[in-house]
């Protein structure tokens, strides 16, 4: 018996076989499978053929135009935001420029020292806040909602000055004010650390509704 070892190892008798008849035997089929399914390392050896490699992670910067995007929207909004405070605004000053100056308290002593006040028709509130018509904000022993209110009255043509609803006092001439009193050119109101002297425009010679008939005829 001549034992011999094909290229594939199978093992077989040369004196009865010339070729290996495992070789041989095996369907074609399997053949091709096997050829196809593995790579030759070495004689006698295969492995199997590699594994194709993953595709590529998407990046993170096909991400970035939808973030652009959402920083365009963003700036866009901020600037409609802004359009509609300055429209505001402007309407603000609009609204005001259309209330004619009845005269004025400019402050000579305290932390406005030096400022003057509009006063319109009608009530003017003086206080802290900046709702207020007359704003005292420097001043902390002002209150800070309707300390005191002046009234410029358009018919009698004459400026009234009264307690808002402050239980704080404050002062005409040195003289507590308890009840509506009418107040006069180059009066002083002290009012908190303030002193406010009143100034007035709409006099015996010149009221607004003087105009305003003159405009009717």
């Amino acid at each position: 018996m001549n034992l011999t070892r094909c290229n594939q190892g199978h093992f077989f008798d040369a004196d009865k076989h010339t070729t290996c008849p495992h070789c041989v035997s095996a369907p074609d089929q399997e053949k091709t499978v096997a050829s196809e399914s593995a790579v030759p390392i070495n004689e006698g050896i295969t492995a199997p053929a590699p594994t194709p490699a993953a595709p590529p992670a998407t990046s993170l910067s096909n991400e970035q135009p939808n973030v652009q995007k959402e920083n365009k929207g963003g700036s866009s909004f901020r600037s409609q935001v802004d359009d509609v405070q300055k429209t505001v605004g402007l309407f603000n000053v609009e609204k005001s420029a259309k209330q004619p100056v009845a005269g004025w308290v400019v402050c000579v002593e305290g932390p406005h020292l030096g400022e003057d006040f509009r006063i319109v028709m009608g009530r003017n509130f003086l206080g802290r806040s900046g709702n207020m018509d007359i704003v005292l904000a420097k001043d902390n022993m002002v209150s800070r909602d309707k300390h005191a209110i002046i009234v410029y009255e358009p018919k009698g043509n004459m400026f009234i000055i009264q307690a808002g609803e402050s239980k704080e006092l404050f002062y005409l001439n040195d003289k507590v004010v308890l009840s509506p009193t009418e107040i006069k050119p180059y009066d002083t109101i002290k009012i908190g650390a303030s002193k406010l002297l009143f100034v007035p425009f709409c006099s015996e010679n010149f009221n607004w509704n003087d105009i305003n008939k003159e405009e009717e005829k």
